[in-house]
């Protein structure tokens, strides 16, 4: 049998390698369900909590200039499983280690949290229950058809302003059951009735 000349065969090995590694990028992207690989490497990126754990977390992460009109959303933070985790680790310090971070997370389901943060005016202006900033926005996710979440929640965050409590800033939350989600780009879109509208566009197949 006669076999190809030396060149031929060298770049059809170049081909085979090139073809690999595009199915390698290509079904890459964040994981619905976490191995105990995973998981230990996403605690460990939370417990270094510097500059590194800073730079990963804000991929995640999408800011909006002020505004003028109140309330008004300031920022959209898309979190996945694996960044739960580097959260999680990098805000509890004195807590668990990574034999229990595997033990806790690897046993559950965790979602695809997407979370709204508007910001309020001044305390004179403070509504009475949090469902009434957000009955201002219409919120909506998607990957090409609308997404629709399994959990909704309000957030409040509190600061002290004299006497009295008051809101900085207030939360809005959605969790999505990660195997409606797949690993392609994903469109959060937020309008208000006063005209406001901000989008956050993030690229799972990018993002861990």
């Amino acid at each position: 049998m006669a076999w190809p000349p030396i060149r031929g065969r060298f770049r059809f090995a170049c081909l085979v390698i090139f073809l690999i590694a595009l199915a390698s990028l290509t079904s890459s992207g964040y994981q619905q369900r976490l191995d105990s690989e995973a998981i230990r490497e996403a605690f460990s990126l939370g417990r270094r909590s510097d500059q590194t754990t800073g730079v990963f977390l804000s991929k995640y992460v999408k800011t909006f200039p002020a505004m003028e009109k109140w309330p008004h959303v300031g920022r959209i933070d898309l979190l996945t499983p694996y960044a739960q985790i580097v959260y999680d680790a990098k805000d509890d310090l004195q807590n668990n280690n990574v034999l229990d971070a595997e033990q806790k997370y690897g046993s559950v389901d965790m979602p695809l949290i997407v979370r709204v943060q508007a910001f309020w005016a001044t305390l004179s202006d403070l509504p009475t229950e949090d469902k009434d900033v957000w009955g201002h926005f219409e919120i909506s996710v998607s990957q090409g058809h609308s997404l629709t979440p399994k959990k909704r929640a309000w957030l409040p965050y509190y600061v002290t302003r004299g006497e009295m409590p008051g809101f900085d800033y207030i939360v809005y939350e959605l969790q999505f059951d990660t195997k409606t989600v797949a690993s392609a780009p994903i469109t959060i879109d937020v309008s208000s009735r006063d005209g406001q509208h901000v989008e956050a566009k993030f690229d799972l197949s990018k993002l861990k």
